[in-house]
């Protein structure tokens, strides 16, 4: 019995190995989720942050050409119209930033206000869409970690209930190894008294007669006492002589 006790603790000792092992992978997994999408979140703020800037620095520079363009009375243009070339194609247009008064190209003002303005809408949509990303790779963490956290509470709960197996394997262990130390110590009791019962009895045969003569000699005497205490009763003389 001990015997087989013994080879289900070694058995349950193995599972609870295993299953540790398994533990420990499951919290590594959740680990390497944790940190990937940490990063992940870390990147996205970062990204925001900077398309966030860049937007206001856009929008600042609209602001700033607008101001400029009110302020030299230039019109804004919704269209931005291609440059004129001269007949020689390979001569560049003249310019119109010569002279005291600056006038720019009017037909262009508003294109680039136009291009600013689509840049910083591009941006931003790049910003909402991003947000998107980041909460759908937030519900993928956390469905992914949820099952991760199911995995790790079952295989806990395994582990759980094998050590309470190893537990009541190992008191019944030591129950039967205690039953037999005391089978054992009974036995070997036993020989104390069988040993010491022959040793009593070798005796007894051996000074059985010599006890039996001093007992017929004590109660013969005991009668002579008798008899001589009964006759003094009487009056009789106890030193005369009896012929």
């Amino acid at each position: 019995m001990i015997k087989r006790l013994t080879n289900t603790k070694k058995e349950l000792d193995a599972e609870i190995g295993s299953i540790e092992d398994d533990i420990s992978g499951t919290e590594k997994s959740q680990s390497d989720l944790l940190n990937f999408r940490n990063k992940e979140a870390a990147d996205f703020a970062q990204s925001v942050k900077d398309d966030t800037d860049a937007v206001a620095l856009i929008r600042q520079a609209i602001g700033a050409l607008s101001k400029f363009y009110e302020k030299n009375k230039i019109p804004l243009e919704l269209a931005q119209k291609a440059p004129e070339y001269a007949k020689d194609e390979d001569k560049a247009p003249a310019t119109s930033w010569s002279g005291s008064d600056y006038g720019g190209r009017k037909s262009e003002s508003g294109g680039i206000l136009a291009i600013l303005s689509m840049l910083a809408e591009d941006t931003e949509k790049e910003i909402a869409d991003a947000r998107a990303d980041d909460a759908d790779a937030q519900a993928k963490y956390e469905k992914q970690n949820g099952a991760l956290q199911k995995t790790l509470d079952a295989q806990e709960q395994t582990k759980v209930t094998l050590e309470e197996e190893r537990a009541t394997t190992e008191e019944k262990i030591d129950a039967a190894e205690e039953f037999k130390t005391g089978q054992e110590n009974d036995k070997g009791a036993e020989g104390d008294t069988a040993k010491a019962l022959g040793t009593d009895c070798a005796w007894v045969a051996k000074n059985f007669q010599s006890r039996r003569d001093k007992r017929k000699d004590e109660m013969q005497g005991l009668v002579d006492a008798k008899a001589f205490l009964a006759g003094v009763e009487n009056g009789e003389d106890p030193i005369a002589p009896i012929f």
